[in-house]
């Protein structure tokens, strides 16, 4: 009889199946597929040996492969495109010796850039500054390395070291010389970029090194004043950085070293960025009820009933006050709670003490000395 073609699955071959027959001739044979293999893992290569002398902080084998090859550390390249000081800047303190090792062989340029994009031109000390790792940031220093180089976005080290609140790094670096005043390519400064990350006591060190460097006492308070109050390329100056990400203790601060200063802090409180936008928006649109707290305390103590009014009344670009954006950025309901009720204690005459109690304990016990707080706080600060 004719055969018919039937489909089989998979793991079989399609065969040709006699009816009524018994032969074998159209038997279907199986045939299993070829077990199923993993595929080969991809080879890594090992590192160079001077790198690995430096990731394994393996100083005679460092010895050895810099006297193997003198010239070889120069040309190296770690696999993020930085020189063997970037790796030896980032290995932390395990990586100290290979650094100092490094530095005494003279072959590496101190300055030196790394050439890929992960290093974004970034120079040895730049990575000891973001890393935290200050032995290697002295280390660098002492042979040279330029203490104001810029990497890509024009960030110093300093701004590395104090975004990242590596106040040993920080001091290291002033006395090296460190530019408080530099900023990067969005006009952020190292006390902006501090302020925005929440860290307070390096927010405090770096105005302190303002006034030391301009002398102390009242022209020292007038310049950590003046530092809290520069503007970036949007307008704002560190405290919106501070209350954006909600950190009351700085925005406090930065008010207390305004207010040191001379400036008018109820005309601080309300400086508005381009688009007329204050602290107090900012604080009360994202919910931010301690800054705002903190905001209408100092604004409170500083001039009273007309100095908050002023920070509540202040209208952006489009007329609205904070009173009217309050919580508008989904922070719930604290916000327009304080604001409506501070603004009804305004009206009435009625003392805001409430408001920040804490700032209020500090007025009475913590009066900020211009002399004593923005002096130096020990740190020693490079005045040349």
């Amino acid at each position: 009889m004719k055969g018919v073609v039937v489909g089989v699955k998979v793991g079989t071959v399609v065969g040709t199946v006699a009816r009524g027959g018994g032969s074998s001739k159209g038997r279907v044979t199986k045939r299993p597929l070829p077990p199923r293999q993993s595929p080969a893992p991809p080879h890594v290569a090992s590192p160079p040996p001077l790198l690995a002398a430096i990731a394994s902080s393996d100083l005679p084998a460092l010895a050895d492969a810099l006297a193997a090859a003198p010239g070889a550390p120069a040309a190296a390249r770690a696999p993020d495109g930085g020189s063997l000081l970037h790796a030896a800047a980032a290995g932390g303190p395990a990586a100290a010796g290979a650094l100092t090792a490094l530095l005494a062989a003279a072959t590496i340029p101190v300055g030196g850039r790394g050439t890929a994009a992960r290093t974004a031109r970034k120079t040895p000390l730049h990575v000891a500054a973001a890393t935290g790792n200050d032995d290697a940031a002295a280390a660098l220093l002492a042979a040279g390395a330029p203490v104001n180089a810029v990497k890509a976005s024009d960030w110093t080290p300093l701004m590395a070291a104090a975004a990242g609140g590596h106040a040993a790094v920080v001091h290291t670096l002033l006395r090296g010389g460190a530019d408080v005043w530099a900023v990067n390519r969005q006009g952020a400064g190292a006390l902006a970029l501090a302020a925005r990350a929440g860290h307070v006591g390096v927010v405090r060190d770096l105005l302190a090194a303002a006034a030391t460097l301009a002398g102390g006492g009242a022209e020292g308070a007038a310049s950590a004043a003046r530092l809290a109050g520069v503007r970036a390329t949007s307008g704002r100056t560190p405290v919106f950085g501070a209350v954006f990400f909600g950190h009351p203790r700085v925005v406090r601060v930065l008010l207390e070293a305004t207010a040191a200063g001379g400036d008018a802090p109820e005309a601080h409180r309300v400086a508005a960025d381009g688009g007329g936008w204050t602290p107090a928006h900012e604080a009360a649109y994202r919910g931010q009820a301690p800054c705002l707290r903190v905001l209408l305390g100092a604004a409170w103590r500083a001039g009273g009933s007309g100095a908050a009014a002023g920070v509540l009344g202040a209208t952006d670009a489009a007329g609205a006050t904070p009173v009217d954006v309050a919580d508008g950025g989904g922070g719930g309901r604290a916000c327009a709670t304080l604001a409506a009720a501070a603004a009804a204690d305004v009206v009435a005459g009625r003392r805001l003490d409430w408001v920040d109690p804490e700032g209020e304990v500090r007025a009475q016990d913590e009066r900020l000395d211009s002399s004593a707080d923005l002096d130096h706080h020990g740190i020693g600060v490079a005045t040349v």
